[in-house]
Protein backbone atom coordinates (compact mmCIF):
# COMPACT_ATOMS: atom_id res chain seq x y z
CA UNK A 1 0.00 0.00 0.00
CA UNK A 2 2.80 2.92 0.87
CA UNK A 3 4.86 2.16 -1.79
CA UNK A 4 1.54 2.03 -3.97
CA UNK A 5 1.10 5.39 -3.00
CA UNK A 6 3.99 6.77 -2.79
CA UNK A 7 4.56 5.65 -6.44
CA UNK A 8 1.45 7.47 -7.23
CA UNK A 9 2.23 10.75 -5.51
CA UNK A 10 6.07 10.79 -7.25
CA UNK A 11 7.38 10.63 -3.48
CA UNK A 12 10.91 9.53 -3.17
CA UNK A 13 11.56 6.39 -0.93
CA UNK A 14 13.67 7.73 1.71
CA UNK A 15 10.77 10.44 2.39
CA UNK A 16 8.20 7.92 3.23
CA UNK A 17 8.26 8.59 6.83
CA UNK A 18 8.64 12.32 6.41
CA UNK A 19 6.15 13.03 4.08
CA UNK A 20 3.33 11.19 6.17
CA UNK A 21 4.53 11.83 9.87
CA UNK A 22 3.46 9.77 12.44
CA UNK A 23 -0.34 9.48 11.29
CA UNK A 24 0.83 7.46 8.55
CA UNK A 25 3.56 5.50 10.39
CA UNK A 26 0.82 4.22 12.27
CA UNK A 27 -0.75 2.94 9.92
CA UNK A 28 2.41 1.47 7.90
CA UNK A 29 3.05 -0.41 10.79
CA UNK A 30 -0.57 -1.42 11.09
CA UNK A 31 -0.34 -2.68 7.93
CA UNK A 32 3.30 -4.21 8.05
CA UNK A 33 2.40 -5.99 11.13
CA UNK A 34 -0.72 -7.81 9.55
CA UNK A 35 1.20 -8.92 6.81
CA UNK A 36 3.86 -10.05 9.24
CA UNK A 37 0.97 -11.86 11.06
CA UNK A 38 -0.09 -13.71 8.03
CA UNK A 39 3.28 -14.53 7.02
CA UNK A 40 5.49 -15.27 9.91
CA UNK A 41 6.24 -18.94 9.68
CA UNK A 42 7.01 -18.24 6.29
CA UNK A 43 9.42 -15.75 5.87
CA UNK A 44 13.25 -16.14 5.31
CA UNK A 45 14.87 -13.15 5.07
CA UNK A 46 13.64 -9.75 6.95
CA UNK A 47 15.40 -5.90 6.37
CA UNK A 48 13.97 -3.78 9.34
CA UNK A 49 13.69 -0.13 9.07
CA UNK A 50 14.94 1.77 12.61
CA UNK A 51 10.79 2.85 12.60
CA UNK A 52 9.47 -0.79 12.59
CA UNK A 53 11.48 -1.92 15.25
CA UNK A 54 8.57 -1.38 18.53
CA UNK A 55 7.28 -3.86 20.76
CA UNK A 56 4.27 -5.10 18.61
CA UNK A 57 7.64 -6.60 16.57
CA UNK A 58 8.30 -9.36 20.10
CA UNK A 59 5.07 -11.86 19.95
CA UNK A 60 5.61 -12.34 16.27
CA UNK A 61 9.36 -13.65 17.41
CA UNK A 62 8.30 -17.54 18.54
CA UNK A 63 6.51 -17.53 14.41
CA UNK A 64 9.16 -16.62 12.68
CA UNK A 65 10.37 -20.33 12.62
CA UNK A 66 12.24 -20.18 8.89
CA UNK A 67 13.79 -16.99 9.63
CA UNK A 68 17.24 -17.63 8.68
CA UNK A 69 18.70 -13.51 7.12
CA UNK A 70 18.22 -10.55 8.97
CA UNK A 71 19.51 -6.94 7.44
CA UNK A 72 19.21 -3.51 8.53
CA UNK A 73 19.08 -0.72 6.71
CA UNK A 74 22.38 0.70 5.95
CA UNK A 75 21.87 4.44 6.52
CA UNK A 76 19.71 4.38 9.46
CA UNK A 77 20.81 4.40 12.90
CA UNK A 78 18.96 2.78 15.73
CA UNK A 79 18.35 4.27 19.11
CA UNK A 80 19.42 2.34 22.61
CA UNK A 81 15.37 1.74 23.15
CA UNK A 82 15.47 0.29 19.52
CA UNK A 83 18.39 -1.81 20.02
CA UNK A 84 16.50 -3.28 23.43
CA UNK A 85 13.77 -3.88 21.36
CA UNK A 86 16.17 -5.40 18.75
CA UNK A 87 18.28 -7.70 21.64
CA UNK A 88 14.30 -8.87 22.89
CA UNK A 89 13.20 -10.13 19.37
CA UNK A 90 16.63 -11.78 18.88
CA UNK A 91 16.40 -13.61 22.05
CA UNK A 92 12.54 -14.91 21.45
CA UNK A 93 13.34 -16.59 18.37
CA UNK A 94 13.40 -20.53 18.08
CA UNK A 95 16.13 -22.03 18.50
CA UNK A 96 17.46 -24.84 17.28
CA UNK A 97 18.57 -28.14 18.70
CA UNK A 98 22.49 -28.96 19.48
CA UNK A 99 24.73 -31.29 20.96
CA UNK A 100 24.53 -31.85 24.38
CA UNK A 101 21.16 -30.04 25.30
CA UNK A 102 22.75 -26.61 24.24
CA UNK A 103 19.97 -24.70 21.60
CA UNK A 104 22.10 -22.61 18.92
CA UNK A 105 20.56 -19.67 16.99
CA UNK A 106 18.43 -20.60 14.11
CA UNK A 107 19.92 -17.33 12.10
CA UNK A 108 22.62 -18.10 9.66
CA UNK A 109 22.74 -14.28 7.94
CA UNK A 110 23.11 -11.54 10.33
CA UNK A 111 24.28 -7.86 9.70
CA UNK A 112 25.00 -5.74 12.36
CA UNK A 113 23.27 -2.87 12.49
CA UNK A 114 24.47 0.79 12.42
CA UNK A 115 24.72 2.46 15.64
CA UNK A 116 25.17 6.23 16.96
CA UNK A 117 29.18 6.79 18.07
CA UNK A 118 27.73 7.42 21.56
CA UNK A 119 27.24 3.50 21.51
CA UNK A 120 30.40 2.72 21.30
CA UNK A 121 31.43 3.61 25.33
CA UNK A 122 28.24 0.89 25.37
CA UNK A 123 29.44 -2.31 24.93
CA UNK A 124 27.66 -4.04 27.94
CA UNK A 125 24.34 -3.48 25.23
CA UNK A 126 26.67 -5.03 22.01
CA UNK A 127 27.79 -8.07 24.06
CA UNK A 128 24.00 -8.78 24.78
CA UNK A 129 22.96 -8.51 21.44
CA UNK A 130 26.12 -10.81 19.94
CA UNK A 131 24.57 -13.24 22.76
CA UNK A 132 21.28 -13.30 21.12
CA UNK A 133 22.12 -13.49 17.93
CA UNK A 134 23.95 -16.52 18.77
CA UNK A 135 26.26 -19.01 16.48
CA UNK A 136 25.38 -17.36 12.95
CA UNK A 137 26.69 -19.15 9.65
CA UNK A 138 27.39 -15.21 8.14
CA UNK A 139 28.38 -12.42 9.96
CA UNK A 140 28.88 -8.58 8.41
CA UNK A 141 30.77 -6.55 10.93
CA UNK A 142 31.90 -3.58 8.97
CA UNK A 143 29.46 -1.10 11.04
CA UNK A 144 30.97 -1.36 14.26
CA UNK A 145 34.63 -0.12 14.82
CA UNK A 146 34.93 -1.12 18.10
CA UNK A 147 34.19 -5.38 16.91
CA UNK A 148 37.82 -6.22 17.85
CA UNK A 149 37.25 -5.46 20.96
CA UNK A 150 33.67 -6.67 21.28
CA UNK A 151 34.76 -10.00 19.93
CA UNK A 152 37.40 -10.80 22.65
CA UNK A 153 35.11 -10.53 25.21
CA UNK A 154 32.63 -13.16 23.37
CA UNK A 155 33.20 -16.92 24.25
CA UNK A 156 34.47 -19.37 21.38
CA UNK A 157 30.69 -20.88 21.00
CA UNK A 158 29.70 -17.72 19.36
CA UNK A 159 32.00 -18.92 16.43
CA UNK A 160 31.80 -22.15 15.88
CA UNK A 161 29.49 -22.30 13.15
CA UNK A 162 30.59 -18.97 11.46
CA UNK A 163 31.62 -19.48 8.00
CA UNK A 164 31.34 -15.77 6.48
CA UNK A 165 32.99 -12.99 7.79
CA UNK A 166 33.13 -9.12 6.79
CA UNK A 167 35.23 -6.83 8.67
CA UNK A 168 36.79 -3.53 7.42
CA UNK A 169 39.58 -2.06 9.57
CA UNK A 170 40.16 -1.69 13.70
CA UNK A 171 41.92 -4.83 15.02
CA UNK A 172 45.23 -3.59 16.95
CA UNK A 173 48.38 -5.46 16.59
CA UNK A 174 47.84 -9.57 16.99
CA UNK A 175 43.81 -8.88 17.10
CA UNK A 176 42.86 -10.04 13.86
CA UNK A 177 45.09 -13.06 14.15
CA UNK A 178 43.62 -14.69 17.50
CA UNK A 179 39.91 -13.76 16.06
CA UNK A 180 40.78 -15.46 13.03
CA UNK A 181 42.18 -18.67 14.77
CA UNK A 182 38.76 -18.71 16.85
CA UNK A 183 36.60 -19.48 13.83
CA UNK A 184 37.14 -22.91 13.04
CA UNK A 185 34.61 -23.14 10.11
CA UNK A 186 35.33 -20.69 8.22
CA UNK A 187 35.11 -20.11 4.81
CA UNK A 188 34.73 -17.04 3.46
CA UNK A 189 36.38 -13.86 4.73
CA UNK A 190 36.39 -10.00 3.73
CA UNK A 191 39.35 -8.72 5.60
CA UNK A 192 41.53 -5.65 5.58
CA UNK A 193 44.78 -5.48 7.45
CA UNK A 194 48.62 -4.28 8.03
CA UNK A 195 49.82 -7.45 9.25
CA UNK A 196 50.34 -11.03 8.57
CA UNK A 197 47.39 -12.21 10.66
CA UNK A 198 47.87 -15.83 8.93
CA UNK A 199 50.62 -16.79 10.46
CA UNK A 200 49.26 -19.14 12.60
CA UNK A 201 47.73 -20.94 9.51
CA UNK A 202 51.46 -21.54 8.40
CA UNK A 203 52.41 -23.03 11.66
CA UNK A 204 49.36 -25.50 11.82
CA UNK A 205 50.06 -26.61 8.58
CA UNK A 206 53.83 -27.56 9.45
CA UNK A 207 52.33 -29.20 12.47
CA UNK A 208 49.16 -31.34 11.37
CA UNK A 209 49.04 -34.05 9.17
CA UNK A 210 45.49 -34.09 9.08
CA UNK A 211 43.68 -31.73 6.76
CA UNK A 212 40.34 -32.35 8.47
CA UNK A 213 41.87 -30.44 11.46
CA UNK A 214 42.53 -27.42 9.50
CA UNK A 215 40.43 -24.27 8.61
CA UNK A 216 38.78 -24.98 5.19
CA UNK A 217 39.12 -21.04 3.66
CA UNK A 218 37.73 -20.89 -0.01
CA UNK A 219 37.24 -17.67 -0.87
CA UNK A 220 39.08 -14.97 0.68
CA UNK A 221 39.09 -10.98 -0.37
CA UNK A 222 41.86 -8.97 1.52
CA UNK A 223 43.59 -5.57 1.91
CA UNK A 224 47.42 -5.15 2.83
CA UNK A 225 49.41 -3.09 3.45
CA UNK A 226 53.02 -3.31 1.53
CA UNK A 227 54.84 -3.80 4.73
CA UNK A 228 53.74 -7.35 4.67
CA UNK A 229 52.71 -8.11 1.43
CA UNK A 230 55.17 -10.84 1.03
CA UNK A 231 54.80 -12.56 4.19
CA UNK A 232 50.94 -12.86 4.20
CA UNK A 233 50.80 -14.21 1.15
CA UNK A 234 53.41 -16.64 1.52
CA UNK A 235 51.23 -17.68 4.62
CA UNK A 236 48.07 -17.78 2.43
CA UNK A 237 49.40 -20.05 -0.14
CA UNK A 238 51.25 -22.16 2.31
CA UNK A 239 49.07 -22.05 5.07
CA UNK A 240 45.36 -22.72 2.93
CA UNK A 241 47.16 -24.83 -0.35
CA UNK A 242 44.60 -27.34 0.86
CA UNK A 243 41.49 -25.61 0.54
CA UNK A 244 41.84 -22.10 -1.35
CA UNK A 245 39.99 -21.55 -4.34
CA UNK A 246 38.96 -17.58 -4.98
CA UNK A 247 41.80 -15.34 -3.90
CA UNK A 248 41.64 -11.37 -4.09
CA UNK A 249 45.05 -10.02 -2.68
CA UNK A 250 44.88 -6.15 -2.80
CA UNK A 251 47.83 -4.25 -1.75
CA UNK A 252 47.40 -0.87 -0.56
CA UNK A 253 49.40 1.94 -2.36
CA UNK A 254 49.10 4.35 1.24
CA UNK A 255 51.56 3.34 3.78
CA UNK A 256 48.97 4.90 6.56
CA UNK A 257 48.23 2.56 8.50
CA UNK A 258 44.52 2.77 10.65
CA UNK A 259 43.99 -0.66 12.00
CA UNK A 260 47.17 -1.44 13.48
CA UNK A 261 48.67 0.07 17.08
CA UNK A 262 52.51 -0.87 17.13
CA UNK A 263 52.52 -0.34 21.06
CA UNK A 264 50.24 -2.74 21.85
CA UNK A 265 51.29 -6.57 23.05
CA UNK A 266 51.61 -9.34 20.60
CA UNK A 267 49.80 -12.56 22.24
CA UNK A 268 49.18 -15.63 20.33
CA UNK A 269 50.51 -14.65 17.10
CA UNK A 270 53.92 -14.31 15.38
CA UNK A 271 55.51 -11.54 14.63
CA UNK A 272 56.91 -12.01 10.66
CA UNK A 273 59.11 -9.05 8.91
CA UNK A 274 58.11 -8.54 5.50
CA UNK A 275 59.62 -10.81 2.85
CA UNK A 276 59.94 -11.39 -0.71
CA UNK A 277 57.45 -14.43 -1.87
CA UNK A 278 58.39 -16.18 -4.80
CA UNK A 279 55.86 -17.74 -6.75
CA UNK A 280 57.19 -20.65 -8.42
CA UNK A 281 56.64 -24.78 -8.58
CA UNK A 282 57.10 -25.00 -4.88
CA UNK A 283 53.49 -22.83 -5.07
CA UNK A 284 51.12 -25.80 -5.01
CA UNK A 285 47.01 -24.99 -4.93
CA UNK A 286 45.53 -27.73 -6.39
CA UNK A 287 42.14 -26.01 -5.75
CA UNK A 288 42.92 -22.67 -6.67
CA UNK A 289 40.18 -21.22 -9.22
CA UNK A 290 40.68 -17.91 -9.03
CA UNK A 291 43.80 -15.60 -8.47
CA UNK A 292 43.98 -11.69 -8.31
CA UNK A 293 46.88 -10.21 -7.39
CA UNK A 294 46.70 -5.99 -7.67
CA UNK A 295 49.17 -3.35 -7.22
CA UNK A 296 51.97 -5.50 -5.74
CA UNK A 297 55.84 -4.96 -5.32
CA UNK A 298 58.83 -6.34 -5.90
CA UNK A 299 58.18 -8.25 -3.05
CA UNK A 300 56.14 -10.54 -5.26
CA UNK A 301 58.50 -12.42 -7.33
CA UNK A 302 57.38 -15.13 -10.43
CA UNK A 303 59.64 -17.53 -10.63
CA UNK A 304 60.21 -20.69 -12.31
CA UNK A 305 57.55 -22.68 -13.32
CA UNK A 306 54.75 -20.14 -11.75
CA UNK A 307 51.37 -21.97 -11.37
CA UNK A 308 51.82 -25.04 -13.02
CA UNK A 309 51.11 -26.79 -9.57
CA UNK A 310 47.64 -24.90 -9.78
CA UNK A 311 45.88 -27.44 -12.59
CA UNK A 312 42.02 -26.11 -11.98
CA UNK A 313 43.09 -22.17 -12.27
CA UNK A 314 40.86 -20.65 -14.38
CA UNK A 315 41.39 -16.63 -13.67
CA UNK A 316 44.72 -15.22 -13.84
CA UNK A 317 45.22 -11.30 -12.95
CA UNK A 318 47.89 -9.59 -12.07
CA UNK A 319 49.00 -5.77 -11.85
CA UNK A 320 52.04 -3.95 -9.94
CA UNK A 321 55.77 -3.98 -10.53
CA UNK A 322 56.58 -7.64 -10.26
CA UNK A 323 60.00 -8.70 -10.69
CA UNK A 324 61.29 -12.12 -12.18
CA UNK A 325 63.29 -14.42 -10.79
CA UNK A 326 66.93 -14.33 -10.68
CA UNK A 327 66.74 -11.15 -12.96
CA UNK A 328 65.27 -13.23 -16.02
CA UNK A 329 64.30 -11.43 -18.97
CA UNK A 330 60.86 -12.36 -18.77
CA UNK A 331 58.68 -15.04 -17.26
CA UNK A 332 58.76 -18.53 -18.08
CA UNK A 333 56.21 -20.12 -20.25
CA UNK A 334 52.84 -20.69 -18.08
CA UNK A 335 51.40 -23.64 -18.92
CA UNK A 336 47.26 -23.44 -17.48
CA UNK A 337 45.28 -26.07 -19.18
CA UNK A 338 41.97 -24.68 -17.11
CA UNK A 339 42.66 -20.81 -17.89
CA UNK A 340 40.00 -18.71 -19.04
CA UNK A 341 40.59 -15.52 -18.70
CA UNK A 342 43.82 -14.09 -18.41
CA UNK A 343 44.39 -10.01 -17.45
CA UNK A 344 47.96 -8.71 -16.82
CA UNK A 345 48.30 -5.20 -16.40
CA UNK A 346 51.42 -2.07 -15.85
CA UNK A 347 54.31 -3.65 -15.10
CA UNK A 348 53.47 -7.72 -15.67
CA UNK A 349 52.16 -8.08 -18.89
CA UNK A 350 56.16 -6.64 -20.65
CA UNK A 351 57.80 -10.08 -18.68
CA UNK A 352 54.80 -12.20 -20.36
CA UNK A 353 55.38 -14.47 -23.72
CA UNK A 354 52.68 -15.16 -26.04
CA UNK A 355 53.64 -18.21 -26.54
CA UNK A 356 52.02 -19.05 -23.41
CA UNK A 357 48.29 -18.82 -24.92
CA UNK A 358 48.97 -22.59 -26.83
CA UNK A 359 49.11 -23.61 -23.86
CA UNK A 360 45.52 -22.44 -22.30
CA UNK A 361 43.51 -23.53 -24.98
CA UNK A 362 40.11 -22.87 -22.93
CA UNK A 363 41.37 -19.28 -22.84
CA UNK A 364 37.96 -16.63 -23.52
CA UNK A 365 39.65 -13.57 -22.81
CA UNK A 366 43.06 -11.99 -22.93
CA UNK A 367 43.88 -8.26 -21.27
CA UNK A 368 47.60 -7.32 -21.66
CA UNK A 369 47.92 -3.80 -20.35
CA UNK A 370 51.49 -2.33 -20.98
CA UNK A 371 52.93 1.01 -20.66
CA UNK A 372 52.32 3.20 -23.68
CA UNK A 373 55.88 4.95 -24.01
CA UNK A 374 57.25 3.20 -27.08
CA UNK A 375 60.92 4.26 -25.59
CA UNK A 376 64.53 2.26 -27.15
CA UNK A 377 65.67 1.28 -23.94
CA UNK A 378 67.93 -2.53 -24.85
CA UNK A 379 66.05 -4.14 -21.74
CA UNK A 380 62.39 -2.50 -23.22
CA UNK A 381 63.62 -4.17 -26.87
CA UNK A 382 64.37 -7.44 -25.24
CA UNK A 383 61.41 -7.75 -23.79
CA UNK A 384 59.44 -6.64 -27.18
CA UNK A 385 61.53 -9.32 -28.74
CA UNK A 386 59.94 -11.82 -26.61
CA UNK A 387 56.66 -11.69 -28.40
CA UNK A 388 57.65 -11.05 -32.06
CA UNK A 389 57.62 -14.60 -32.89
CA UNK A 390 54.51 -15.61 -34.97
CA UNK A 391 51.28 -16.93 -33.19
CA UNK A 392 50.08 -19.68 -35.56
CA UNK A 393 48.03 -21.54 -33.27
CA UNK A 394 44.24 -22.01 -32.85
CA UNK A 395 42.56 -20.12 -30.16
CA UNK A 396 38.71 -22.06 -30.86
CA UNK A 397 37.32 -20.10 -27.22
CA UNK A 398 38.95 -16.76 -27.63
CA UNK A 399 36.38 -13.77 -27.03
CA UNK A 400 37.73 -11.36 -26.20
CA UNK A 401 41.35 -9.56 -27.12
CA UNK A 402 42.31 -5.96 -25.34
CA UNK A 403 46.10 -5.27 -25.96
CA UNK A 404 47.98 -1.61 -25.38
CA UNK A 405 51.30 -0.19 -25.09
CA UNK A 406 54.15 -2.55 -26.15
CA UNK A 407 52.13 -5.65 -25.88
CA UNK A 408 49.80 -4.50 -28.70
CA UNK A 409 53.19 -4.28 -31.21
CA UNK A 410 53.29 -7.87 -31.45
CA UNK A 411 48.86 -7.79 -32.81
CA UNK A 412 48.65 -9.15 -36.52
CA UNK A 413 45.19 -8.99 -37.52
CA UNK A 414 45.25 -12.64 -39.18
CA UNK A 415 45.26 -13.55 -35.46
CA UNK A 416 41.26 -13.00 -36.09
CA UNK A 417 41.44 -16.03 -38.37
CA UNK A 418 42.91 -18.28 -35.95
CA UNK A 419 40.64 -17.05 -33.36
CA UNK A 420 36.87 -17.59 -34.60
CA UNK A 421 34.84 -16.97 -31.60
CA UNK A 422 36.25 -13.51 -30.96
CA UNK A 423 33.46 -11.20 -30.22
CA UNK A 424 35.55 -8.18 -29.07
CA UNK A 425 39.05 -6.50 -30.40
CA UNK A 426 40.62 -3.64 -28.61
CA UNK A 427 43.86 -2.49 -29.78
CA UNK A 428 45.86 0.19 -28.42
CA UNK A 429 48.76 1.43 -29.91
CA UNK A 430 48.55 0.31 -33.65
CA UNK A 431 51.73 0.74 -35.78
CA UNK A 432 51.89 1.26 -39.45
CA UNK A 433 53.65 -2.09 -39.60
CA UNK A 434 50.36 -3.64 -38.45
CA UNK A 435 48.16 -1.59 -40.85
CA UNK A 436 50.06 -3.60 -43.65
CA UNK A 437 47.78 -6.18 -44.82
CA UNK A 438 49.37 -9.73 -45.14
CA UNK A 439 47.85 -10.66 -48.74
CA UNK A 440 48.03 -14.32 -48.33
CA UNK A 441 46.21 -14.50 -45.70
CA UNK A 442 43.76 -11.64 -47.42
CA UNK A 443 43.25 -14.55 -50.37
CA UNK A 444 41.87 -16.86 -48.04
CA UNK A 445 38.72 -14.92 -47.77
CA UNK A 446 37.00 -13.19 -44.87
CA UNK A 447 36.94 -14.12 -41.40
CA UNK A 448 35.64 -12.98 -38.15
CA UNK A 449 32.16 -13.87 -38.12
CA UNK A 450 31.49 -13.53 -34.70
CA UNK A 451 33.41 -10.16 -34.34
CA UNK A 452 30.77 -7.30 -33.44
CA UNK A 453 32.67 -4.87 -31.56
CA UNK A 454 36.37 -3.05 -32.53
CA UNK A 455 38.27 -0.63 -31.58
CA UNK A 456 41.52 0.37 -32.88
CA UNK A 457 43.91 3.05 -31.52
CA UNK A 458 46.58 4.50 -34.44
CA UNK A 459 49.95 5.96 -33.18
CA UNK A 460 51.19 6.70 -36.75
CA UNK A 461 49.69 7.30 -39.95
CA UNK A 462 49.33 4.34 -42.76
CA UNK A 463 49.78 6.21 -46.36
CA UNK A 464 48.60 2.70 -47.85
CA UNK A 465 45.02 3.90 -47.36
CA UNK A 466 43.80 0.62 -49.77
CA UNK A 467 45.56 -2.08 -47.78
CA UNK A 468 43.56 -1.05 -44.77
CA UNK A 469 39.99 -1.17 -46.27
CA UNK A 470 41.30 -4.87 -47.27
CA UNK A 471 41.99 -5.46 -43.51
CA UNK A 472 38.74 -3.61 -42.59
CA UNK A 473 36.74 -5.77 -45.21
CA UNK A 474 38.32 -9.37 -44.86
CA UNK A 475 38.50 -9.36 -40.74
CA UNK A 476 35.92 -6.78 -39.67
CA UNK A 477 33.17 -7.57 -41.67
CA UNK A 478 30.46 -8.51 -39.34
CA UNK A 479 31.55 -5.93 -37.28
CA UNK A 480 28.72 -3.72 -35.77
CA UNK A 481 30.68 -0.94 -33.51
CA UNK A 482 33.58 0.72 -34.71
CA UNK A 483 35.67 3.08 -33.39
CA UNK A 484 39.20 4.69 -34.54
CA UNK A 485 40.90 7.11 -32.62
CA UNK A 486 44.31 7.98 -32.77
CA UNK A 487 46.99 8.06 -29.91
CA UNK A 488 47.73 10.93 -27.60
CA UNK A 489 51.42 11.46 -29.21
CA UNK A 490 50.35 11.63 -32.48
CA UNK A 491 49.91 15.08 -34.01
CA UNK A 492 46.02 16.15 -35.53
CA UNK A 493 47.53 17.17 -38.85
CA UNK A 494 47.88 14.43 -39.59
CA UNK A 495 44.66 12.92 -39.66
CA UNK A 496 42.59 15.61 -40.75
CA UNK A 497 40.48 13.25 -43.09
CA UNK A 498 42.24 9.89 -43.25
CA UNK A 499 39.74 8.03 -41.35
CA UNK A 500 36.65 9.09 -42.67
CA UNK A 501 37.58 8.57 -46.19
CA UNK A 502 38.93 5.63 -45.37
CA UNK A 503 36.01 3.87 -43.44
CA UNK A 504 33.62 5.24 -45.66
CA UNK A 505 34.75 3.41 -48.66
CA UNK A 506 34.72 0.46 -46.32
CA UNK A 507 31.63 0.53 -45.04
CA UNK A 508 30.33 -0.63 -48.38
CA UNK A 509 31.76 -4.06 -47.47
CA UNK A 510 30.99 -3.98 -43.57
CA UNK A 511 27.10 -4.83 -44.17
CA UNK A 512 26.25 -5.19 -40.50
CA UNK A 513 28.24 -1.80 -39.17
CA UNK A 514 25.98 0.57 -37.05
CA UNK A 515 27.34 2.20 -34.91
CA UNK A 516 30.69 4.59 -36.09
CA UNK A 517 32.78 6.65 -33.70
CA UNK A 518 36.04 8.40 -35.19
CA UNK A 519 38.63 11.37 -34.36
CA UNK A 520 39.73 13.71 -36.89
CA UNK A 521 41.93 16.51 -37.02
CA UNK A 522 41.47 20.14 -36.82
CA UNK A 523 39.20 22.24 -38.83
CA UNK A 524 36.02 22.15 -39.86
CA UNK A 525 34.78 18.84 -40.72
CA UNK A 526 31.30 19.92 -42.58
CA UNK A 527 33.36 19.79 -46.51
CA UNK A 528 34.83 16.71 -45.85
CA UNK A 529 31.42 15.23 -45.35
CA UNK A 530 30.57 16.62 -48.02
CA UNK A 531 32.62 15.21 -50.59
CA UNK A 532 32.29 11.72 -49.14
CA UNK A 533 28.60 12.37 -49.69
CA UNK A 534 27.83 11.83 -45.89
CA UNK A 535 25.94 14.50 -45.25
CA UNK A 536 24.00 17.05 -47.61
CA UNK A 537 23.05 20.72 -48.17
CA UNK A 538 25.24 24.07 -47.17
CA UNK A 539 22.64 25.03 -44.11
CA UNK A 540 24.23 22.57 -41.91
CA UNK A 541 26.27 25.60 -39.89
CA UNK A 542 23.34 27.91 -39.24
CA UNK A 543 20.80 25.39 -38.15
CA UNK A 544 22.63 22.69 -36.67
CA UNK A 545 21.11 20.42 -38.93
CA UNK A 546 22.33 18.25 -41.71
CA UNK A 547 20.71 15.47 -44.07
CA UNK A 548 21.61 12.02 -43.89
CA UNK A 549 21.47 10.66 -47.41
CA UNK A 550 19.46 7.34 -47.64
CA UNK A 551 22.42 6.06 -48.69
CA UNK A 552 24.53 5.57 -45.71
CA UNK A 553 23.44 2.58 -43.82
CA UNK A 554 24.91 3.31 -40.28
CA UNK A 555 22.47 3.73 -37.64
CA UNK A 556 24.59 5.58 -35.34
CA UNK A 557 27.63 7.85 -36.07
CA UNK A 558 29.96 10.07 -33.92
CA UNK A 559 32.90 12.35 -35.30
CA UNK A 560 34.95 14.33 -33.09
CA UNK A 561 37.87 16.91 -34.35
CA UNK A 562 40.28 17.87 -31.65
CA UNK A 563 38.51 21.53 -31.77
CA UNK A 564 35.73 19.65 -29.47
CA UNK A 565 33.20 19.66 -31.99
CA UNK A 566 31.04 16.62 -31.79
CA UNK A 567 28.96 14.67 -34.66
CA UNK A 568 26.39 12.80 -33.37
CA UNK A 569 23.17 11.20 -35.33
CA UNK A 570 20.81 8.46 -35.08
CA UNK A 571 18.76 6.85 -38.04
CA UNK A 572 15.50 9.19 -37.98
CA UNK A 573 12.48 8.66 -40.26
CA UNK A 574 13.97 12.65 -40.94
CA UNK A 575 17.46 11.43 -41.69
CA UNK A 576 19.01 14.57 -39.61
CA UNK A 577 21.86 14.37 -37.86
CA UNK A 578 22.67 16.94 -34.67
CA UNK A 579 26.00 18.93 -34.33
CA UNK A 580 27.66 19.44 -31.09
CA UNK A 581 29.77 22.65 -29.87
Amino acid sequence: MAPYICKLWNIPKHEYPSYFGESYRSYHLRIHYTTLQRRASSIRSMELVPFTITPQLLPLAQQMTSLRHLHFESDRELSASQLDILIQFLTKLPRREKMLGIRGSVLEEFVLPTLPLQHTADRSQKLRLMHAVGDVVSLDAHRWTDFPEICELLPDEIFSRLKCFEYGTGFRHGQGGRFLRRCRALQELKFDTSENVFAWAEEEKEKSAAIGDLVQLKTLEISVTRSSEGALLKSIFHGFSHSLEDLTYDIRTSQHCTDIDHTGPSIGITAIADEPIIIDSTVRMPRLKKLRINHASSAVEIGQDAFQDCPMLELLSLSGEVSCRNGARGFDVFRLPSLRCLSLDNGVAKYFRLESIRHSPLLEHLTLTDERPLGTDPKDMDLLMLNMQPWTWKMPHLKIIQLSGRSALAFKFEWVRLCPSLESLDIDVMTPATLRPNMKDIAKGPCGKRLRTCQLNFFKREANEEGFRKILETYCRRVVQLKLTTHNMSSPAQWAGLELGLVLRATKALDSLETLTMFLGRGNIIPLMEHYHLVEGKTCEKTGKVTWPSSVKLKKLCIENSDGIVYRTYRQTDDSMDVDE
